[in-house]
């Protein structure tokens, strides 16, 4: 009795026999006059990240064969039925891999609406694009690729068809929720970036005001300091130190004094003045508009 590797490979062309058992072949469909390949290569999970794997199937007159992994050896027969639940279920795997990577970047959020932005933002940030990214590019190859299937099986397709186009159209609702999650994950950036070049600027204000006091200083003494009369705390004993309090004043003074500036204009100009308080001004039009509409 012939074995289901051995009529697989009877049926194949050597190319397409070369597909089926690669490992990084591509999502692709084939219509040859004895024979139909339908490759879906679909997201998996692992602890590295994620990757993908295909799924083929060898469709012929009378029997479908399935080999997941690109392992022949381990085919199986299965109907057409049974070939739709398959997809169906690896579809469900990669909603759910989506899922998951939607609540990480929502928590991402949470951290940003908070002013707490997690100091590895570069590298989190990066990972789950290049992933959501890849989730994305997947799910559109996959959907183009069971459109050419059902199209070029329109006629023999019976209540399947309407199953397959349901499918096709949940991957490219899954790919167009990839798209809104990039373009999130890139209003992130944007903001963590002007965060960054605020706190730069702050930096260079910093920097500027010390060289302002540090370069007349060593200006005044280089050049004035041995031959002038009458310079400060020059016959106090604890002129030195006077000097010390004073520098280490102007330094609180630039280190603390500006978040001091940020938390005054957070909690006294915003919750005590309401300078941006949008809130009350939403909830008080609200409140106007369902008095005047009768809404209790």
């Amino acid at each position: 009795m012939e074995t289901i590797e051995s009529e697989i490979k009877s049926w194949l062309s050597e190319t397409h026999m070369e597909n089926l058992i690669d490992e990084k072949s591509s999502s692709v469909f084939v219509k040859e006059k004895t024979y139909q390949v339908l490759t879906l290569k679909l997201i998996t999970l692992t602890e590295e990240g994620v990757d993908s794997s295909p799924v083929s199937y060898v469709i012929g007159d009378e029997e479908i064969f399935e080999v997941k992994n690109a392992k022949i050896e381990t085919a199986k027969n299965v109907d057409m039925q049974g070939m739709l639940e398959s997809i169906e279920s690896m579809a469900d795997y990669v909603a759910d891999v989506l899922a998951e990577y939607v609540d990480e970047i929502e928590a991402l959020e949470d951290k940003f609406y908070e002013r707490r932005p997690p100091r590895y933002f570069m590298d989190l940030w990066f990972k789950l694009k290049k992933d959501v990214n890849k989730i994305e590019r997947n799910l559109l190859r996959c959907g183009a690729v069971l459109r050419d299937f059902v199209k070029a099986n329109s006629k023999t397709l019976g209540l399947e068809k309407s199953e397959f186009v349901d499918m096709i159209e949940y991957m490219e609702f899954n790919a167009r929720n990839c798209s809104y999650q990039i373009g999130k994950l890139d209003s992130l950036r944007h903001y963590y970036d002007s965060l960054k070049t605020d706190k730069l600027n702050g930096n260079i204000y910093f920097l500027a005001l010390v060289s302002g006091i540090f370069l007349p200083l060593n200006l005044i003494v280089g050049f004035f300091g041995m031959n002038t009369q009458n310079m400060f705390f020059a016959k106090d004993q604890g002129g030195t130190f006077n000097v010390l309090y004073i520098l280490g004043g102007v330094f609180l003074i630039l280190i603390f004094g500006l978040p001091l500036l940020r938390i005054l204009d957070q909690i006294i100009l915003v919750k005590i003045f309401g300078r941006y308080n949008f809130y009350r001004r939403v909830s008080d039009k609200i409140a106007d508009l369902s008095s005047g509409m009768n809404i209790q």
